[in-house]
């Protein structure tokens, strides 16, 4: 039979994937009390093109990450679906750990099993040189990764150690993925601290097309979610609590990600770190309260983003902080609209409404309510920094500040 020319050859349908698999502890297709009878059941659906795994409800041990793949949703059916990771413990290494080496020699092996989550690094690395990996093999009292050490060398010097921490959702390398309906549980209070660079209780790594939504976050020991170097993220209705780091963390690169409706407090630094080179970001409708730090901070090339009416109520520091870069590294060209932003400062003598600083150009502050009550410590209502250049204010409400409700860098007087 002769092939058909291009312009009469019939090409089927799309297809979409409809794969369905349902988890649970006493009923369902799986069945399990740990993070592995969700991984079987994402693998499962992942080899047959795609689907959703639906977890019913129950407490799931996580002794290592939960790995989504590509074109796959994890979806909570109802509440009470609890991913909790497991208590965790370090150790110091007993000799270094070299670059691209794929076994290391720890003070306790036998603590360790195969399918363990482990993160290798030192005292002086930074978080983009800890590595996070898989225990594949315990022996001869090594420990074996699933992935070589790829950051630096890992040294005794600099204090090299072993933690069985890692995130409890990870999405590395994919796209199409949704996460939906799940509380997930840090227990921090028996867990090291993991560096948000490298991971978070959700963390995603050089993806794309990601939602993250309905989300209860608390208690992990680093930052609530974060996403590096990862496209069109959107994160919906998600709250993120009493975790020691940020809360929300975008970051590296990741364009036009979407954080909408979200709730984060009581973390220990940051509601909402917008890091670096995060560009065409739409921060919208959030509640950002009593958390250590800012309420929202923004810098590094951070440019072309819509900050619209969010809360940002009783944080340690700033409401809103552009940080200070030279005008080539600013974020410029953002837009901060219709925000609520209250009693901010409870931590520091010159607590700000919004602080711009550094070479910071091209903003526009507009029909904001920007105010300090008398239990509040927000002294400026809008601080500009004396290098900041061409910031339209206009359309604010303000009150009660007791220094100045606009104030630049060493002015004595009100602008």
């Amino acid at each position: 039979m002769r092939d058909l020319p291009h312009d009469q050859a019939v090409f089927p349908e799309p297809f979409e994937p409809s794969a369905e698999v349902t988890v649970g502890q006493q009923g369902g297709d799986l069945r399990g009390t740990d993070h592995r009878v969700i991984q079987a059941a994402i693998d499962f659906v992942a080899g047959l093109g795609g689907g959703v795994v639906r977890v019913l409800p129950g407490v799931y041990e996580c002794h290592d990450r939960v790995k989504l793949r590509s074109g796959i949703t994890l979806r909570g059916i109802g509440p009470g679906v609890v991913l909790r990771k497991s208590n965790g413990f370090e150790m110091a290494l007993l000799t270094d750990a070299d670059y691209g080496e794929s076994r290391i020699y720890v003070a306790e092996p036998d603590r360790w099993r195969v399918g363990m989550g482990i993160t290798v690094g030192d005292d002086a690395t930074s978080g983009w040189d800890d590595i996070v990996a898989t225990v594949v093999g315990v022996r001869e009292g090594a420990v074996v990764l699933d992935r070589p050490l790829t950051g630096r060398d890992v040294l005794l010097e600099r204090g090299a150690w072993a933690r069985h921490i890692f995130p409890v959702v990870e999405m590395v390398g994919v796209e199409r993925c949704t996460v939906e309906n799940l509380v997930i549980e840090g227990n921090k209070v028996t867990n090291p601290a993991l560096n948000g660079c490298r991971g978070g209780a959700v963390y995603t790594y050089r993806s794309r097309s990601l939602a993250l939504r309905r989300l209860q976050i608390k208690d992990f020991n680093g930052d609530g979610i974060s996403f590096q170097t990862s496209h069109d993220v959107v994160v919906e209705e998600c709250e993120v609590s009493d975790c020691t780091g940020l809360g929300l963390h975008p970051g590296s690169g990741s364009q036009r990600p979407r954080v909408v409706g979200c709730h984060a407090h009581h973390n220990g630094q940051d509601g909402l770190f917008v890091c670096w080179r995060v560009r065409h970001g739409v921060f919208a409708d959030n509640l950002l309260e009593s958390n250590g730090r800012c309420g929202l901070s923004i810098g590094h090339k951070d440019t072309e983003n819509l900050i619209d009416g969010n809360r940002i109520l009783s944080n340690g520091s700033h409401g809103i902080l552009f940080r200070s870069e030279r005008v080539e590294l600013a974020a410029h060209r953002c837009i901060v609209r219709r925000n609520t932003i209250t009693d901010n400062g409870r931590r520091r003598a010159d607590g700000c409404g919004i602080r711009v600083e550094g070479a910071t150009t091209n903003l526009s502050i507009e029909n904001n309510q920007i105010t300090c009550t008398k239990s509040g410590r927000q002294v400026v209502g809008v601080w500009l920094g004396a290098q900041t250049d061409r910031i339209s204010i206009s359309n604010n409400a303000f009150d009660g500040h007791v220094d100045a409700d606009l104030k630049r860098e060493d002015a004595r007087s009100v602008l």
